[in-house]
């Protein structure tokens, strides 16, 4: 292939970058989930009944390493990161078929597995499947890194989207520690 980023990756030199993330609040982490983020509950085995309720994160708490969640019944609970599932604004591009949605604003609320797409919702109605090129997702949502083959320790981490890059089709993601690195839209996950 003709891949301008063979490794998938490519890190910004960031000066000024050495501790700047450990001495920032918490609650601009790259890695954490903003408040007010709109999210279901996923994957929980002992409180089953919570599971694909509606809610919205109102804070971190970094001691328990869990988010407080107040849920649309009204129930405050702490969860932890894999057990959310955010619902963020994107916009749709490059559909070849539904070529009508381009430019389209949609949330994403999760993502298929079986058929490798993110699950999104057109006008809080209709819900979709669309490949992960076929979404940009906005600035300052936090993401989960994965698929990267070269550098697999950077998989599984969190980071902030910064901006997406359409000449080369590439989110610019700030890390915990500073690092700003390019990744392809196949590596990001919500």
């Amino acid at each position: 292939s003709n891949n301008m980023f063979p490794d998938t990756f490519t890190t910004f030199e960031n000066n000024n970058s050495n501790n700047r993330s450990y001495n920032r609040k918490q609650t601009d982490r790259p890695d954490i989930i903003k408040k007010d983020v709109d999210i279901f509950v996923k994957d929980l085995k002992e409180s089953k009944d919570k599971n694909n309720k509606k809610g919205t994160i109102k804070k971190y708490d970094e001691k328990k390493d869990r988010y407080l969640v107040r849920l649309q019944t009204g129930e405050n609970v702490y969860l932890k990161i894999n057990n959310i599932q955010q619902i963020i604004p994107a916009r749709i591009t490059e559909l070849k078929s539904q070529t009508e949605l381009n430019d389209e604003i949609c949330k994403i609320f999760g993502f298929d597995k079986k058929s490798n797409r993110f699950k999104v919702i057109l006008n809080n109605t209709s819900v979709i499947g669309l490949k992960q090129e076929n979404v940009i997702i906005n600035k300052r949502a936090c993401i989960r890194i994965d698929n990267i083959k070269t550098n697999r320790s950077l998989n599984n981490m969190w980071g902030r989207i910064e901006n997406f890059d359409l000449n080369q089709k590439r989110y610019i993601i700030e890390l915990r520690d500073g690092r700003k690195i390019k990744l392809k839209q196949g590596n990001i996950f919500i």
